[in-house]
């Protein structure tokens, strides 16, 4: 009803097709449910995405500074109205020559309105709310949901979690059997959902979706106990990597590995635009590096057992990898473990290639190097709050 609302009246004023496009604009797919992902790729480890994303958005903010700019009372559209006359009295209600210019933007809009300030010299008065700068800076230290899954996650994973089952005091248990699986979102669709017995190691993907935070288990291990190895092999690249169980009957490895995006897996799978129903892949090994995940006694070496098939049907993406296939990355990935010196080089690099979006890099620009803007009769620099 507001779209519809907002169409009529844009209808009067010569342009309904704006309300589409402020209530869709150019979102896609991203995962595969048949549902458009508005602004689920904004901020992501795809760094010259990310970079060019913010500048397109501070393109668009440009743009339509311009449009006010023109909005002078001599400029008219094509059926002869004056254009910034939004009520039809015959005078300009939008900007005019004499009208202050002025941009504010809070969170993601403070950084878009802080890089905005340095780009458009012609701004009367600008003030970005609670933005932010050192974009890579901000992606390792800010916890705000959904970027430390969508940017951290590619640049630490893909990465295999596991877990034994714990009592009340998270003590991994000695006897029995705890009815909750010490991972509440795996799922065992084929078997039904079973108690996780003591000494028996659940093994996961941590994956990101759409900037969210998933995990999809995909096997166990019986007669594990704290200590033991958790060997993690990329057979496509022959590379390994080791961690040992903790005290709390946790352990995580990071591995680097190659795989499809849920985009490029569309056409392999034969999705269509308005498909929300999985698909299940008939050959796993297409999609992502296979991976072999082995448990090995702490103290004599010997595997206590082996995961390289999918010990049950597991959905991720709307792609469905069938119980019996090889096991696979479900996400591509660097592997760098955090804090590691390969971790810290990667974001010195980083930064380099986001630099150009970068509010902190922009920041030169308010007052010690403005940009020269004689072309623009309005041009000129105001005040930067």
């Amino acid at each position: 009803m507001e779209l519809l609302a907002m169409r009529t009246k844009l209808s009067k004023l010569g342009g309904p097709e704006i309300a589409t496009m402020l209530y869709y604009g150019r979102d896609r797919g991203l995962n595969n449910d048949g549902c458009a992902d508005g602004g689920a790729d904004q901020w992501t480890a795809n760094l010259f995405h990310t970079r060019d994303i913010v500048r397109q958005s501070v393109l668009k903010e440009i743009q339509f500074v311009r449009i006010l700019h023109a909005m002078e009372g001599v400029n008219r559209d094509a059926d002869g109205n004056v254009l910034g006359d939004i009520d039809d009295d015959g005078q300009v209600g939008l900007r005019g020559p004499t009208n202050t210019t002025a941009a504010w933007g809070i969170s993601l809009g403070g950084q878009l309105t802080a890089v905005l300030a340095g780009a458009e010299p012609s701004l009367d008065v600008v003030v970005p709310n609670a933005a932010g700068a050192g974009l890579t800076d901000i992606s390792v230290r800010l916890g705000e949901g959904g970027l430390a899954e969508a940017v951290m996650l590619p640049v630490q994973g893909p990465m295999v979690v596991a877990c034994l089952p714990t009592d009340e005091h998270q003590n991994p248990l000695v006897d029995g059997a705890n009815p909750q699986s010490c991972m509440p979102e795996e799922t065992e669709p084929t078997q039904g959902r079973q108690p996780q017995h003591a000494g028996e190691l659940m093994l996961a993907w941590y994956a990101h979706d759409n900037a969210g935070f998933a995990v999809r288990a995909f096997g166990r291990v019986e007669g594990v106990a704290v200590g033991d190895l958790v060997r993690v092999e990329n057979l496509d690249k022959n590379t390994t990597r080791v961690a040992r169980v903790g005290p709390r009957g946790f352990v995580r490895v990071n591995i680097a590995a190659d795989a499809l995006g849920a985009v490029e897996r569309r056409p392999l799978l034969g999705f269509t635009d308005d498909d929300n129903d999985p698909k299940t892949a008939s050959d796993t090994t297409v999609l992502g590096a296979r991976i072999r995940v082995s448990v090995l006694d702490r103290t004599t070496g010997v595997a206590k057992g082996v995961v390289d098939e999918w010990a049950w049907d597991v959905t991720f993406q709307n792609t469905v990898y069938p119980k019996g296939q090889p096991l696979v990355a479900l996400q591509e990935g660097l592997g760098y473990p955090r804090n590691t010196p390969d971790f810290r080089r990667f974001y010195g690099i980083a930064q380099h290639v986001v630099s150009p979006a970068d509010p902190a890099v922009w920041s030169r620009r308010y007052f010690d190097e403005p940009i020269q803007a004689a072309y623009d009769p309005a041009g000129g620099l105001g005040v930067f709050m």
